[in-house]
């Protein structure tokens, strides 16, 4: 018991010191102002961080940006002239895991 009569845990009063690119690769590649929120309004509880305000580079992130196709911002050709002309979708499969009703 502590001083007031509360129960303790022993590991209560023990932080683990993280750095911020350790959480950034824990909590699934999470943006450095998102990890920051979540221990500063103690969210995410028994952590301290190290050096928080040190940059970092994760190359798994840039690799990931590095392979988006670039989207125009501008129409490159001309526009369709009837309904139906021109149609947009995304496709993908045949997956390579079936569904459990056996469909790719």
């Amino acid at each position: 018991m502590g001083p007031d009569g509360a129960l303790l845990h022993a590991g209560a009063a023990t932080l683990e010191q993280v750095d911020l690119l350790t959480l950034h690769r824990r909590l699934g590649h999470v943006s450095v102002s998102a990890i920051r929120n979540l221990i500063w309004n103690n969210i995410v509880a028994g952590l301290q961080l190290l050096d928080d305000t040190s940059p970092f580079f994760c190359e798994s992130c840039e690799y990931a940006k590095t392979t988006r196709k670039p989207i125009n911002k501008e129409r490159q050709a001309a526009p369709a002239n009837a309904f139906g002309d021109e149609i947009h979708s995304d496709l993908w499969g045949p997956s390579p895991i079936p569904t459990i009703g056996g469909r790719k």
